[in-house]
C-alpha cells in the first residue's frame, strides 16, 4: 500500500502535548524574487524551503486551488467570478464565469471539479459538456471543501451563534462543516468552529482550520483532526495543532505522506496581531506541521492573504496568492532513484539510491506500521537496510522530503523486491533408486518452485557433469530436465548420479540416486542408413569395444573374407566407442562394416547396407577454379571440379541454385552473378543432384576477398631509374600476371612482365622504368589472360 501516516491516536496524542510548540524559525531555502503581477506593489522577495515558480499572474484574487491528476491546476478568481483552467503547457481558458463569489475547489470520486459559491450559498459540479449542477444549495455562505475515499463532500459554511454583541458580522455566527453524501443527502458533520479558513480530507481524517481564541483583534490558529466515520458521521474532534505565533488561517492542504501544509499570517512576538510589512501589509506564511506536534515555517512572503492550497501526483505545492493574483508552484524534489535487487533470498536488502543532498528518505514497506528513516548525505546518496516478508513479494515505496524533513515531499518511487529463501521442489524420477544398468540411460528429473522460477538444472554421475537439456527452456515455473549417460563407457560398479535445480534466488535443491552398472557387454556396430546412392556417406558406430592395441574397423563387401575391404581405420588402443563416416562406393551392392583384432579375427559386424543401383550417385565436391575473386567484381564463370555428377546436377551457392551446365561427371560450369560478390566475405558452395538416389556435396569455401591493388614506391622518376611495385590482396593465380606498360596502351600492349605466383596474394615486383619520357602504370592480368584486375598509379617518367 501506498505510505500513510501510521497509529494516529498515538501521534494525537504526542501533539496534544505539544501543541503550544513555538514556531522554529527554521528557513535554510533560498531566497526566490519573483516579479511583481501589474498594479500590484510587491514586499519581501519569498523565502521557501522549495524552489518557487509562477503557473498564473493577472488574477483578481486567487482563492481556491486544485489540481488534476494530469497535473492541470484549476483556480478561482472571487472577484471575477471565474474559474480558471491552467494546462502543463501554460494555456490558460476560463471554464466557468459569472459566479458569485467562486471560492474553494474540490474534485469529487469521478474526477468532475467542484465550486464553493459562497454568494449564492451553493456548491456546483461542472460537467465536461459546461453544464453547471448544483449538488448542495441552501447553505450559508459556503467557502472551503474537500472529498473523501467515500466521495462524500465536506463544506465550510456559517450558521448564526446564540450570542450577540460581537465585534464583527463574522462573530455573530458560527461556522459549521455540513457533508454531502454521495446520493445528495446533506446533514451538519461538526460546528462550533470559529472563522474556518481551510479543510482537508486525508486517510479517514478531516482537518479544519480555523481561528482559536481572542486576542485584541485577531485570534490564533487552530487546526482540529476529526475522525470520519461511516454514514457522514464525526468522531471526537482533537486538536492537531494549536499555534499562537500564526493568525488568520487562509487554507489547508495534507501531502502523501499525511503532512499538512497551512496558509497563515505572521503574528508579532507576543501580540495577536498579524506581522506586518512596512509596504505590503500582513506577511503570509506557509507552515507545515510534524509528527511531534510542531510547526516549522516552509515558505514566507508570500502576497497576503495567501488563500487555498493544493497539491499534485508529484508531490508539488500549489499556493492561491489572494489578491496578488498569482498561482505559485513550489516544486517537491524528484522521485529517488533507487537500487534494490529484484530477487533475494535474504532477510535483509540493502536499498540504495539518490535525492537531493540531506533530504530525509522514508521507506516504505507494504504491511508495514511505520517506515524507515534516514537522511541522505551531502551528495544525496542513501542506503537502507529493509527486513523483508519472507518469501512473498515485497512492494517498497520510497519518498523523499527535502530540507531535513522540513520540505516537499517527492512523487514515490515504487521497487518490488520477491524474498524467496525455499528450495525448488525436485523429484528424480527415472532411473529408479538401486537400479542395475547395463546400456545407455536417460536421467530424467522434475523441478517446480513456487517463489521464483527454476533457472537451472543439471546432473553428474558422482563430481563428473553429464550435458543436460531441459523442457521447456529455462528460467520457467517448472521443468523437466534429462541428460543420457553411455554406461558402456565406466567399467562395472557401483554409482551415485545426482540432479541439482537451482532458482532466481539462488536456493539449491539436490537429489541422488544410487544405481549399479554391469559390464562387459559383446561389441557392436551400428549404422546410420541402411540403403543409400552411390557415394553417399554412412556413419559406423562402435560401441562397447574391447579397447585392445591393434583393433581396427574395416568397410567390405558383404560375403568378402576379412583380408579384402575397400576402407579401412585403425582404432586407438583404450578406445571401446567410436564413430567413422566413410563415403560408399560408386559400385551397386551390399556392404558392412567390421570390427577386427589384431589377429585379424572379426569381433563384431554391422547390419548390411546396400548401395542402390539405377539411382543417381551423391556426388562429390573437389575444388572451385577460380578458388576466390575480388568484391565488386563482375559476373563470372566458376568451374566445379569433383566426381559423380549427373544430369540435373546443380551448383548452390550458400544453398541458392546457380545457372548450371554439366560438363562431364566430374566437372559443372555455374554462372556466378555480380550480386553474390559485391562484399568481401565468404560463401559455401555445393552440388546437388536431385532423385531418384543424389544428394548434396560436402561444401567447398570460395572467398570474395578485398580487390586487389598495385601501389607504386615512386610516381615521377628519371628515364631508366628502378620502380617498385606492390601487389596486395592478390588472387593467388597459377597464372596470374603483372605487366608494364604505357598508361594508353590497350591491355594487349605491355614493356615488360612477370608471373605472380600461384597462390601468392602479396609481393613486389621492381622493374627499370623506359628510356622514353611519358607516362606508365603497372597492370595485373588474371590466367595467362587480358582480364585486368587492378591498376597501379600513374608513373610519369621524366628526361
Amino acid at each position: 500500500m501506498a505510505p500513510r501516516r501510521h497509529d494516529r491516536q498515538t501521534r494525537n496524542a504526542r501533539r496534544r502535548t505539544s501543541r503550544i510548540a513555538r514556531l522554529s524559525l527554521l528557513l535554510a531555502g533560498a531566497t526566490l524574487a519573483l516579479q511583481p503581477a501589474s498594479g500590484v506593489a510587491r514586499q519581501q522577495p519569498i523565502r521557501a524551503l522549495a524552489p518557487v515558480e509562477i503557473v498564473t499572474e493577472g488574477l483578481r484574487e486567487a482563492t481556491g486551488v486544485a489540481v488534476d491528476e494530469a497535473g492541470t491546476v484549476f483556480v478561482t478568481d472571487r472577484v471575477a467570478g471565474k474559474v480558471i483552467r491552467i494546462e502543463p503547457t501554460g494555456r490558460r481558458t476560463v471554464v466557468a464565469r459569472s459566479l458569485n463569489g467562486p471560492v474553494g475547489l474540490a474534485f469529487d470520486a469521478e474526477g468532475h471539479l467542484l465550486v464553493a459559491e459562497e454568494q449564492a450559498g451553493r456548491i456546483l459540479r461542472l460537467e465536461a459538456n459546461g453544464a453547471r449542477r448544483p449538488v448542495a444549495r441552501r447553505l450559508h455562505r459556503p467557502r472551503w471543501l474537500a472529498t473523501d475515499e467515500r466521495g462524500t463532500l465536506f463544506v465550510a459554511a456559517s450558521g448564526l451563534k446564540p450570542a450577540i454583541g460581537l465585534r464583527d458580522s463574522r462573530d455573530v455566527e458560527e461556522d459549521v462543516v455540513i457533508a454531502v453524501t454521495p446520493d445528495g443527502a446533506q446533514s451538519v458533520f461538526a460546528r462550533g468552529f470559529d472563522q474556518v479558513e481551510g479543510l482537508a480530507a486525508d486517510d479517514g481524517v478531516l482537518y479544519v482550520a480555523g481561528r482559536g481564541g481572542r486576542g485584541r483583534n485577531i485570534r490564533s490558529v487552530v487546526v482540529s483532526a476529526i475522525p470520519l466515520l461511516p454514514g457522514a458521521r464525526s468522531g471526537a474532534a482533537a486538536p492537531y495543532a494549536t499555534h499562537e505565533w500564526l493568525v488568520q488561517p487562509r487554507g489547508v492542504a495534507v501531502d502523501r505522506v499525511g503532512a499538512l501544509f497551512l496558509a497563515a499570517h505572521e503574528a508579532v512576538d507576543g501580540r495577536q496581531a498579524p506581522r506586518t510589512d512596512a509596504r505590503s501589509g500582513p506577511r503570509s506564511v506557509i507552515a507545515k506541521g510534524h509528527p511531534d506536534g510542531t510547526l516549522t515555517y516552509f515558505a514566507s512572503n508570500l502576497e497576503a492573504p495567501a488563500e487555498g492550497l493544493a497539491f499534485d501526483a508529484q508531490g508539488n505545492l500549489y499556493v492561491a496568492e489572494g489578491r496578488g493574483g498569482r498561482v505559485l508552484r513550489f516544486r517537491a524534489p524528484a522521485a529517488p532513484v533507487i537500487s534494490a535487487p529484484r530477487l533475494t533470498r535474504d532477510r535483509v536488502v540493502r536499498l540504495s539510491g539518490t535525492t537531493e543532498a540531506e533530504a530525509v528518505v522514508e521507506v516504505y514497506l507494504e504491511g508495514a506500521s511505520t517506515p524507515l528513516r534516514q537522511v541522505a548525505d551531502p551528495t544525496g546518496a542513501f542506503a537502507v537496510d529493509v527486513t523483508l516478508t519472507p518469501n512473498t513479494e515485497n512492494h517498497l515505496y520510497v519518498a523523499a522530503t527535502a530540507a531535513g524533513g522540513r520540505g516537499l515531499t517527492s512523487a514515490l518511487t515504487e521497487a518490488v523486491v520477491v524474498h524467496d529463501d525455499v528450495a525448488p521442489s525436485l523429484v528424480f524420477t527415472s532411473p529408479a533408486e538401486g537400479a542395475t544398468l547395463r546400456e545407455p540411460v536417460r536421467l530424467e528429473a522434475r523441478a517446480s518452485d513456487a517463489g521464483s522460477r527454476v533457472v537451472a538444472m543439471a546432473f553428474s554421475v558422482g563430481a563428473t557433469p553429464l550435458a543436460t537439456t531441459t523442457t521447456p527452456a529455462l528460467p520457467a515455473a517448472a521443468a523437466t530436465a534429462s541428460a543420457s549417460w553411455d554406461t558402456t563407457r565406466v567399467t562395472g560398479g557401483a554409482y551415485t548420479l545426482i540432479a541439482v535445480a537451482t532458482d532466481e534466488a539462488g536456493n539449491v535443491a539436490s537429489v541422488s540416486r544410487n544405481v549399479l552398472v554391469e559390464t562387459r557387454r559383446p561389441p557392436a556396430l551400428a549404422v546410420s542408413a541402411t540403403a543409400v546412392a552411390p557415394g553417399a556417406k554412412v556413419t559406423a558406430s562402435l560401441t562397447n569395444g574391447p579397447g585392445s592395441a591393434g583393433s581396427w574397423l574395416a568397410l567390405a563387401a558383404t560375403g568378402a573374407p576379412n583380408t579384402s575391404f575397400v576402407q579401412s581405420i585403425m582404432v586407438p588402443a583404450g578406445t571401446t566407442a567410436m564413430s567413422w563416416t566413410v563415403t560408399m562406393p560408386p559400385t551397386p551392392g551390399g556392404y558392412e562394416f567390421r570390427l577386427l583384432l589384431g589377429d585379424n579375427s572379426r569381433a563384431a559386424t554391422s547390419p548390411t547396407v546396400t548401395v542402390l543401383s539405377g539411382v543417381n550417385p551423391v556426388p562429390t565436391l573437389n575444388a572451385l577454379v577460380p578458388a576466390r575473386t575480388p568484391a565488386g567484381g563482375p559476373s563470372f564463370s566458376l568451374l566445379a571440379n569433383g566426381a559423380n555428377f549427373a544430369a540435373g546436377s546443380v551448383v548452390r551457392w550458400n544453398g541458392v541454385d546457380l545457372p548450371t551446365t554439366v560438363l562431364g561427371p566430374n566437372q559443372l560450369r555455374a554462372a556466378v552473378p555480380a550480386a553474390h560478390i559485391a562484399a568481401v566475405g565468404s560463401a559455401q558452395v555445393t552440388v546437388f543432384t536431385p532423385g531418384p538416389g543424389g544428394g548434396t556435396s560436402d561444401p567447398v569455401r570460395f572467398d570474395v576477398t578485398p580487390p586487389p591493388t598495385l601501389r607504386v614506391d615512386a610516381t615521377t622518376v628519371r628515364v631508366g631509374a628502378s620502380v617498385t611495385v606492390t601487389l596486395s590482396n592478390g588472387l593467388g593465380g597459377e597464372f596470374d600476371w603483372l605487366a608494364l606498360a604505357p598508361s594508353t596502351a590497350p591491355n594487349t600492349v605491355f614493356l615488360n612482365w612477370t608471373y605472380v605466383g600461384r597462390n601468392v596474394t602479396t609481393r613486389t615486383w621492381t622493374v627499370t622504368m623506359p628510356t622514353t619520357p611519358g607516362t606508365y602504370d603497372v597492370r595485373l592480368f588474371l590466367d595467362n589472360g587480358f582480364v585486368r584486375a587492378a591498376t597501379s598509379p600513374t608513373v610519369t617518367v621524366t628526361p
